[in-house]
């Protein structure tokens, strides 16, 4: 009799296509457990996850992105919560006249600078509607 080796259901293995995040917190080394991720986005580019440290409660955000050379990832420690990161998500990215106008505006202006970005910055987000 010949000791065969015994085939493994499938159940048995592990899929080849799953990703577990599983990461430490850059702050306390606590671990991140894969509920405490919440999913930002997803495209063809990857999937962003922001994660709260249930220890120190610091805030990462992390993509993992997959090409033919296999699974990438790397992350980055914010201040930014998952909404406000959506939010951002949505506006438009910052050109050459956006930083120009906000430049010549603030250098026209008479007065104290803190009076312009009163009422959460909306004197300035005007000149975009």
């Amino acid at each position: 009799m010949t000791n065969k080796p015994q085939r493994r259901s499938p159940s048995d293995q592990p899929d080849e296509h799953a990703v577990q995040l599983s990461s430490q917190c850059p702050l306390c080394g606590a671990t991140f457990k894969p509920s405490d991720a919440d999913i930002v986005d997803e495209s063809r580019q990857g999937i962003l996850f922001h994660l709260t440290c249930n220890s120190c409660r610091a805030s990462l955000l992390a993509v993992v992105s997959a090409s033919k050379l296999g699974l990438s990832s790397f992350g980055m420690v914010t201040d930014l919560t998952a909404k406000d990161v959506r939010k951002m998500r949505r506006t438009h990215a910052i050109d050459q006249e956006d930083v120009l106008e906000a430049y010549q505006e603030i250098s026209e202006y008479n007065g104290n600078i803190s009076n312009l970005f009163s009422n959460n910055g909306k004197h300035l987000a005007q000149r975009k509607n």
